[in-house]
C-alpha cells in the first residue's frame, strides 16, 4: 500500500499482534527516504531502522512480546521531505519459526575440538575471557590463513545466532549463522580467512526470519542480513579491539597501523570551524579546518587537502592526530586540511554521486572561501581531494569535472561501477537487477578519452570488496584495478594499495595515512 508525506510530519501504522508471534514488515522508498521506528503496545519504542542506501527498499521485524497494538512510524531521514512509500506486512508466524537452519561449517577449530572431546567448559570460558575473541588458530595446511572462531555466551532464550561480517554475510547468510554446542550455550562457528586480514564484525541474537530473508534476497541481499537485524544486535563481551562502535579482528599479518594513537610529546595543530553557506548547493554546512603547528608564527603559503565525510575523517580516521605526526616526523610538508561534513544522508547519495553540481561548488564556492581565510597555495599540485567509498568515486569526479582545480586524488574504495548517466535511486538498481555484470566505470572512459591531467592518484580497495554477481560495493576491487591499470597506460602517477578487508574505516584510516605519505612527501 503506497502512502505520501505531504508535510515533514510522521506517519504512524498500527498492527495488533498475538504473543509469541514474529511478523516481518517490508518497507519501499519509491521517492523518499525513510526511517522506521517500532512501538510496543507498552510504550517501548526501538532503535530506529533507516533505508540505506536511500530509496532501496528494507525489512523491519517485530516480535510481539504481549499482545497488543503495535505502531511503526516511519518518517523521512531529511525533514521537510516529500514523497510516496509503500509498506507490506508479511506473514505471522511463530516465534520459534523465523530462524534459519544452521548447515554444516567447513572448518573446525582444533581448539573447540578439543573441548567437545572433554573439555572443562567453565575453564574455557576462563581463558577466553582472558585471551579475547575471536579465537585465531593457525591453518596446519596454509600458513597464509588462519582459523578464525566466533563465539557467543548464550542463554535459555538464545535459538540463533548470526556472526555479521562483510562481504559473508550477504553472499550466504546462512553460512554465518552458529551452531550450539549441545545445550551448553556455547554458539560457535569458525570460518578460513586470510593472515592479512583486518575487518569488524557484529553478532546478531535470535535473527530472522527466512521468509523476510528470502524477499530481500530477490530485492537487494545484503539488505536484510545486514539493517533488519540491528535492533538485536548484542555484544560480545571477550572481544578486546572495540572499533566504532563494533568489534575489530587483526589477523597477525595484517598491515601495521602506526599512526592511530596521537602523541602528546609531539606539536599539535589546531582545529577551526567555518561556516561554508552555498548558494550552487542551495545548503550550508560548518566545515572543520586544520591547521599545522606552527601556522600561526609562518608567512608562506601551505598545501592543501579537502577530506568528504569529514566527521569520519576526524574520528574513525583520526586524520588530525595522523598529520601532526607526519609532520613531525618530517614525512610530509606542512598542509590546511579541510573536512567537509554532509547536511544528510540523502544528500550525500545526491552530492557525491559524480555530481558535478558538487564540483561546481568547491570550484566556485569553497576553495575560495577557505583561500580568503587562510594561507593555501593556489597551485594546482599543492591541491588536493580525498574520500572513501562514494566520497572516494567524488574526489576522481571532482578532479575529472575541473582538471585544473586538484593535482591529487585520494579515492579509497571509490564506487568506480557507478554510471552517472542515470538516477541511482531508480534507474540504476532497475539496469543492475537486469544485468548484474555492468560496470560502467565512468572515470576510467574518462581517462581514456582525454590528454593526460595533471594530477596524482592514490587509490586503495579490500580484497572482501571483490564481485560476488551483486551491485555496489561488490564491484569495488575489480573497478578499482581496472581504473589503477587504465591510469597507468596513460601514463598517471598512481600509488596503490590492496588490503585483506572489506568497506570500512578500519581498514581506511591505514592506507590514509599512507596516502597522504605518498602524495605530500616532504621530498616533493
Amino acid at each position: 500500500m503506497k502512502f505520501t508525506f505531504a508535510s515533514s510530519g510522521p506517519m504512524t501504522h498500527q498492527l495488533h499482534i498475538e504473543a509469541g508471534k514474529y511478523v516481518g514488515i517490508e518497507i519501499e522508498q519509491l521517492s523518499v527516504a525513510v526511517s522506521a521506528v517500532v512501538i510496543h503496545p507498552n510504550g517501548e519504542k526501538k532503535e530506529p531502522v533507516l533505508g540505506v542506501p536511500p530509496r532501496i527498499p528494507f525489512g523491519v521485524g517485530i516480535l510481539a512480546a504481549e499482545t497488543g497494538t503495535y505502531k511503526i512510524v516511519i518518517e523521512p531521514q531529511t525533514p521537510g521531505s516529500v514523497g510516496e512509500y509503500a509498506i507490506r506486512w508479511m506473514e505471522s508466524l511463530d516465534a520459534a519459526d523465523r530462524y534459519l537452519a544452521s548447515n554444516e561449517p567447513r572448518y573446525r577449530s582444533p581448539r573447540l575440538e578439543a573441548l567437545f572431546a572433554g573439555g572443562d567448559l567453565t575453564a574455557f570460558w576462563q581463558e577466553v575471557e582472558k585471551t579475547g575473541t575471536p579465537l585465531i588458530e593457525p591453518y596446519a595446511i596454509d600458513p597464509n590463513y588462519h582459523l578464525v572462531s566466533f563465539l557467543y555466551r548464550g542463554s535459555a532464550s538464545t535459538k540463533g545466532v548470526l556472526v555479521r561480517w562483510y562481504p559473508h554475510v550477504r553472499s550466504d547468510y546462512s553460512n554465518c549463522l552458529m551452531q550450539q554446542w549441545g545445550n551448553s550455550g556455547l554458539w560457535y562457528r569458525t570460518f578460513l580467512v586470510g593472515s592479512r586480514a583486518r575487518f569488524t564484525y557484529d553478532l546478531v541474537e535470535n535473527p530472522g526470519p527466512s521468509s523476510l530473508y528470502l524477499i530481500a534476497q530477490s530485492l537487494r541481499p545484503i539488505d536484510e542480513a545486514r539493517w533488519s537485524t540491528i535492533a538485536h544486535r548484542v555484544e560480545d563481551p571477550f572481544n578486546k579491539l572495540p572499533v566504532d562502535g563494533t568489534h575489530g579482528v587483526e589477523l597477525p599479518k595484517a598491515a601495521q597501523q602506526p599512526y592511530q594513537k596521537e602523541k602528546p610529546e609531539i606539536p599539535h595543530g589546531s582545529m577551526e570551524l567555518v561556516e561554508f553557506s552555498s548558494k550552487i548547493l542551495a545548503n550550508q554546512r560548518k566545515l572543520q579546518v586544520y591547521l599545522p603547528p606552527g601556522y600561526a608564527k609562518s608567512g608562506g603559503k601551505y598545501p592543501v587537502l579537502l577530506v568528504m565525510d569529514g566527521p569520519r575523517y576526524t574520528s574513525s580516521v583520526p586524520t588530525p592526530s595522523i598529520l601532526d605526526q607526519l609532520i613531525a616526523m618530517g614525512r610530509i610538508r606542512p598542509l590546511v586540511a579541510v573536512f567537509i561534513p554532509n547536511v544528510s544522508t540523502e544528500l550525500r547519495y545526491r552530492e557525491l554521486g559524480c555530481n558535478p553540481v558538487f564540483s561546481d561548488a568547491l570550484e566556485q564556492e569553497l576553495i575560495p572561501l577557505i583561500a580568503t581565510r587562510y594561507r593555501i597555495s593556489q597551485l594546482q599540485r599543492d591541491r588536493g581531494i580525498g574520500g572513501s567509498s562514494r566520497a572516494g568515486l567524488m574526489a576522481v569526479c571532482a578532479a575529472l569535472h575541473k582538471p585544473k582545480l586538484f593535482g591529487k586524488v585520494i579515492s579509497q574504495s571509490p564506487l568506480l561501477w557507478y554510471d552517472p548517466s542515470v538516477d541511482y535511486f531508480v534507474d540504476d538498481i532497475n539496469r543492475y537487477k537486469r544485468d548484474p555484470g555492468v560496470a560502467p566505470n565512468w572515470a576510467a572512459n574518462e581517462i581514456v578519452s582525454r590528454r593526460r591531467l595533471a594530477i596524482e592518484f592514490h587509490l586503495d580497495a579490500g580484497t572482501f570488496e571483490a564481485n560476488t554477481n551483486h551491485p555496489g560495493n561488490a564491484a569495488i576491487l575489480e573497478s578499482t584495478r581496472h581504473f589503477r591499470d587504465v591510469l597507468r597506460a596513460k601514463g598517471y602517477s598512481v600509488h596503490y594499495q590492496e588490503l585483506e578487508g572489506g568497506h570500512e574505516y578500519f581498514n581506511w584510516r591505514g592506507t590514509f595515512a599512507d596516502a597522504i605519505s605518498a602524495l605530500f612527501a616532504k621530498s616533493r
